[in-house]
């Protein structure tokens, strides 16, 4: 049988005025993110601090902890919020940079919590200065799209003795969909009866359930098995 996916690729103002008044520039409502200057440097090395810390945790293998810390949370929006943490840090959630900023924030604090590094020295030393926020998308995506498939083969693996409930094991694989698939990236991901349901707003992208000790895509509307192990989609 076969899957079929429908991918949909898709693709400041300043006003000046003289007066004898005292304007205070506005600040830009979304990210410049080719474009290095001075009000966005602060922005591009959260960022790169950011993927530090995430590359040392996936060094040191506690990479999947700091998914569930996150992924257990009893917060309606904590998929999309997961989204922007970790897929989507060059964009603004809700486009609300400073909303983007304090999810930045947030995950930067945990990560860092076992660590205690010091930003502008990591930054100093880290390399890549004239990396893009494109750029750094696309590097924490990366690093998190292997986190990620290891970590659900793993749960299909020893889904009969680990301790993840299915609706956690949902969200993490609507994470890794929206790795893999960022303009189309995960909003919800819920389980309906026994099955998995992953959407970008309204628009289901894929359903799937453990079947016979794998996890296998279903039909979207009527539940049925209709394809086989969603395991080997995971690149």
């Amino acid at each position: 049988m076969n899957v079929f996916f429908v991918l949909l690729l898709c693709p400041f103002l300043n006003v000046l005025a003289s007066s004898s008044q005292t304007y205070t520039p506005r600040r830009p409502t979304r990210r410049t993110p080719d474009k290095l200057t001075k009000a966005n440097k602060g922005d591009r090395n959260r960022l790169k601090f950011t993927n530090v810390l995430i590359d040392k945790h996936i060094l040191e293998r506690t990479i999947r902890n700091k998914i569930i810390h996150f992924v257990v949370r009893l917060d309606e929006e904590i998929m999309k919020k997961m989204t922007f943490m970790f897929a989507l840090p060059e964009r603004s959630i809700d486009e609300d940079l400073e909303y983007q900023k304090a999810l930045e924030e947030e995950l930067q604090l945990e990560l860092n919590r076992e660590f205690g590094l010091i930003p502008n020295e990591v930054i100093f030393q880290a390399g890549s200065r004239r990396a893009t926020a494109n750029d750094l998308g696309a590097v924490r995506r990366g690093m998190m799209k292997l986190a990620l498939k290891s970590f659900i083969t793993d749960i299909r693996d020893k889904h009969r003795t680990n301790s993840i409930d299915f609706t956690h094991t949902c969200r993490i694989i609507g994470l890794f969909w929206s790795m893999r698939f960022p303009d189309e990236y995960t909003t919800n991901a819920d389980v309906e009866g026994e099955v998995c349901v992953i959407r970008h707003k309204e628009h289901i992208q894929i359903s799937c359930a453990f079947y016979e000790g794998d996890i296998c895509f279903v039909n979207n509307e009527n539940h049925d098995l209709t394809g086989g192990s969603i395991i080997p989609c995971l690149n």
